[in-house]
C-alpha cells in the first residue's frame, strides 16, 4: 500500500503543504485587513477587531463539524478545500474584495484542519511518531524559502503565469497527499474512520493553545527574512540562507528531541522557554548577535511545539474532540490578538509599547511546553522518527546559495553633475487604492519617470500586516538602484532613498516631539553628482494627523534648522500640510521654493490618487536651484501621485 512505500513523504506533505498555502492566506487576511477594509472601504477598527475575530473563531467549530461530516470527509473538506481556495485566489485578478473573501476562506479551513489532522493522527497507530511536529516546521520551511525566492514578495499577491503554476504544483502535492494518506487507513480502524475520535482531560489539551503564540513568533520573527535583512544589513542571499539554515537546524533539534529519552525533556523545556523569552525580548543590536538570536529562538520555538504536539499525539484520553476544539480555537484568537497588540500602539494610546508582546507570546509557548510534559507519556516513540524532514529542510538551502552565484548589488556611479531628475513618492505600504499589494505597478510609475534619484516615505521592511515584504530590496533589485534606508516607527518602517548616484554621507534622525504613536524622521544624504559637483537630498514623512499643525510646524521647523540656509539642497516627502496650511507656508518664507509653483502648477493635488483634492507632498529646493519637467504622474498604484522633477542649477 502507498502508506507503507511512502510513509513520512505522504505524512509530512499533508501537514507541511497544508501550512504553506494556510499561512499565505493568513497573511493576505491580515493585510487587506487595514488597506481594504480600513483604508478603502473605511471600515472603523473596532469593526475590522470583530470581523478578524469571527474569522479566527471558526477554529471553535471544529468539533460540531467533525460530528456533521466525519473526521476523513472534514479533512477532504478543510485541506482539499484549502487547495482549491488557495489555487483560486491565485488565479483571480479582479476586485481585491474578492481576494478577501477568498483568503478569509482559506484561513478558516487552515484552522479547522489543524484540530481534525491532531485528532485523525491520534486515531492511525501506524503513523510515523512525530510527523505532525515535524509537517508543522517543515511547512514553515518551505513557507520561507517561497518567500525568498520572490524576495519576500508573498506568491498570493504575484498575478504571474508562472507563480500560478507554483501554487498550482502546490495544491496538486497537497491533494496527492492527502489521498495517499486516506486511501492507506485500515478498513477495521474505527478511529483513523472517525467513527471514535478520542482527546485527552483538558489538562491534556490545554497545552495545544500554545500553537498560536508559536506562529506569532514565527511570522513576527522566526520566518521574517525582510526583518532579518533589515536589521544585519546583510545581503540578500545571505539573510535568506541564514534564515533557512535556522530552520534546518531547528528540525534537527526536533527529530533528536522526538527521539530522546524522557528525563531530558524538563531541563531542555525549561532551558528553551528561558532562551526563546530571551530572544523576543532582546532589542535589535549588531549584525552577528541579531542572527544568532534568530538561530537559538527557531530552535527554542522548534523544541517547544515539539513536546506541546508529542504530548497530544501520544497521549490517551476519552472519545471526543471538544476539549481539543476548545483549546485550538482560544489558541487561534489569541494569535490574532497578539497581532493586534503589537501593532496596535503604533494607532492607539495604549498603556505599554509594543516591544512587550513577543516576550510575552515566549512565555505562554513555555508554559504549554511544560504543562504538556506533566501529562506526555513517560515512554519514549516505539518507532525512532526518521530525519527527511531536516534533509529536505537543509536541501532548501541551496536555493539562496545558488541565488547568490547570480546576486548583484547595483552599484552608484558619478555622473556629469547637474540636471538630476528627482522623484518624490509615499508608497502607502505598497498598497494601491484597492488595496492590492502591487509593487510592480509601483515601479513601472517610478522607472517611466528615469530618474535619478527617488525619496520613499511609507517604506515597510518586515511589517506582517503590511504584508511581511521588505519594499526597499524588492524596489532596489526592480529598479537596479543602491538605497539608504531611515528608520521612523521602529526599526522596519518609516523613509528610505534610492539613488544613481554615490553617496558619499547619510544620516537618519528622528523628528520631534517624543511619544508620538506614530514616531517621524528624516533621511539625508550628500551625492555625488560627478564633475565635482554635490547635492544634499532629504526625504522625510511629517505627522499626519490633520488637527495636529503645530506638531507639523515644529517637525518643519526641525527640518529648516538642518538645512541652514545651505545651497545645492532638496527637501521632499509626505508633509502632511497643504498648501495654504501655516506649516507649508513657513517653509516658503525661510527661502525654499516648491517646484509645483517654480513650473506654475496650480493646485498640484497629490491625495488621493483616485480623486486628487489635497497638495500634500512636495519637493523643496534651495534658491540656487530651479527645476523643469515638473510633473505629477496620474497613478493609483499608491493612494498618493508622486512628484517628479528636473533638478538643475539657476
Amino acid at each position: 500500500m502507498l502508506m507503507r512505500r511512502y510513509p513520512l513523504w505522504v505524512q509530512l506533505g499533508l501537514t507541511a503543504l497544508t501550512v504553506v498555502l494556510g499561512m499565505q492566506s493568513v497573511r493576505v487576511v491580515l493585510s487587506l485587513a487595514s488597506f481594504l477594509l480600513r483604508d478603502t472601504f473605511h471600515w472603523d477598527t473596532v469593526y475590522i477587531g470583530l470581523l478578524g475575530f469571527a474569522i479566527f473563531a471558526t477554529a471553535f467549530l471544529a468539533a460540531a463539524l467533525r460530528r456533521l461530516l466525519g473526521l476523513r470527509f472534514m479533512l477532504i473538506v478543510t485541506a482539499g478545500g484549502l487547495g482549491v481556495v488557495r489555487l483560486a485566489m491565485q488565479a483571480w485578478t479582479g476586485a481585491t474584495v474578492v481576494d478577501f473573501v477568498l483568503a478569509s476562506g482559506g484561513v478558516v479551513l487552515f484552522l479547522l484542519f489543524l484540530p481534525a489532522y491532531l485528532s485523525y493522527v491520534r486515531g492511525r497507530k501506524d503513523l510515523a511518531p512525530g510527523s505532525f511536529a515535524l509537517g508543522l516546521l517543515l511547512g514553515l520551511s518551505i513557507d520561507v524559502t517561497l518567500l525568498g525566492a520572490y524576495t519576500t514578495y508573498d506568491v498570493s499577491w504575484d498575478g504571474g503565469v508562472s507563480t500560478l503554476l507554483v501554487v498550482g504544483v502546490l495544491a496538486v502535492l497537497l491533494w496527492v497527499s492527502l489521498w495517499g494518506l486516506l486511501s492507506s487507513a485500515p478498513a477495521s480502524d474505527a478511529a483513523a474512520d472517525g467513527r471514535e475520535v478520542r482527546e485527552g482531560s483538558w489538562s491534556q489539551v490545554l497545552p495545544w493553545l500554545g500553537l498560536g503564540p508559536f506562529l506569532f513568533l514565527q511570522m513576527l520573527l522566526f520566518q521574517n527574512l525582510a526583518r532579518l535583512a533589515t536589521l544585519t544589513e546583510w545581503t540578500y542571499p545571505v539573510a535568506y540562507a541564514w534564515l533557512l539554515f535556522s530552520h534546518a537546524v531547528g528540525l534537527m533539534v526536533a527529530v533528536w528531541t522526538l527521539n530522546s529519552g524522557q528525563r531530558s525533556r524538563w531541563p531542555l523545556a525549561a532551558v528553551a522557554g528561558v532562551a526563546l523569552i530571551a530572544v523576543a525580548a532582546v532589542p535589535s543590536s549588531e549584525a552577528a548577535l541579531d542572527a544568532a538570536l534568530l538561530l537559538v529562538g527557531q530552535l527554542s520555538g522548534a523544541v517547544l511545539l515539539v513536546f506541546v504536539v508529542d504530548a497530544l499525539v501520544r497521549g490517551t484520553g476519552a472519545p471526543g474532540l471538544a476539549r481539543t476544539t476548545a483549546s485550538h480555537g482560544v489558541g487561534m484568537v489569541v494569535l490574532l490578538g497578539l497581532v493586534f497588540a503589537y501593532y496596535a500602539p503604533f494607532d492607539m494610546d495604549l498603556p505599554y509599547d509594543n516591544p512587550v508582546v513577543p516576550p510575552l507570546a515566549g512565555l505562554l509557548l513555555a508554559i504549554c511546553a511544560l504543562a504538556s510534559l506533566r501529562t506526555s507519556p513517560r515512554d519514549g516513540p516505539a518507532v525512532q522518527v526518521g530525519w527527511l524532514p531536516a534533509q529536505i529542510a537543509l536541501l532548501l538551502v541551496v536555493v539562496p546559495l545558488v541565488w547568490a552565484l547570480t546576486w548583484e548589488t547595483p552599484e552608484a556611479e558619478a555622473d556629469e553633475g547637474f540636471p538630476v531628475r528627482i522623484v518624490n513618492y509615499n508608497l502607502h505600504n505598497g498598497f494601491d487604492v484597492d488595496g492590492h499589494l502591487g509593487m510592480e505597478a509601483i515601479a513601472r510609475v517610478i522607472e517611466a519617470q528615469d530618474p535619478d534619484v527617488v525619496g520613499l516615505q511609507e517604506v515597510s521592511r518586515g511589517w506582517v500586516v503590511n504584508g511581511s515584504l521588505d519594499m526597499l530590496t524588492w524596489l532596489s533589485q526592480r529598479l537596479e538602484m543602491p538605497y539608504i534606508f531611515g528608520p521612523a516607527t521602529g526599526s522596519l518602517w518609516g523613509n528610505a532613498m534610492l539613488s544613481r548616484y554615490p553617496i558619499l554621507e547619510w544620516e537618519s534622525v528622528k523628528l520631534p516631539p517624543e511619544g508620538l504613536l506614530f514616531s517621524r524622521g528624516y533621511l539625508w544624504a550628500r551625492l555625488d553628482l560627478g564633475d565635482g559637483q554635490q547635492l544634499r537630498v532629504v526625504t522625510t514623512h511629517l505627522h499626519h494627523i490633520r488637527e495636529d499643525a503645530a506638531v507639523r510646524a515644529q517637525q518643519a521647523q526641525e527640518l529648516l534648522d538642518f538645512w541652514g540656509g545651505d545651497d545645492r539642497t532638496v527637501i521632499m516627502g509626505d508633509f502632511n500640510a497643504r498648501k495654504d496650511d501655516p506649516e507649508a507656508q513657513m517653509i516658503r518664507d525661510a527661502g525654499l521654493a516648491d517646484v509645483l509653483d517654480l513650473a506654475g502648477i496650480d493646485p498640484g493635488y497629490t491625495v488621493p490618487s483616485e480623486a486628487p483634492k489635497y497638495r500634500i507632498d512636495y519637493i523643496w529646493l534651495s534658491p540656487d536651484l530651479t527645476a523643469e519637467e515638473v510633473v505629477i504622474p496620474a497613478s493609483e498604484a499608491s493612494d498618493h501621485m508622486p512628484v517628479v522633477a528636473t533638478v538643475l542649477l539657476r
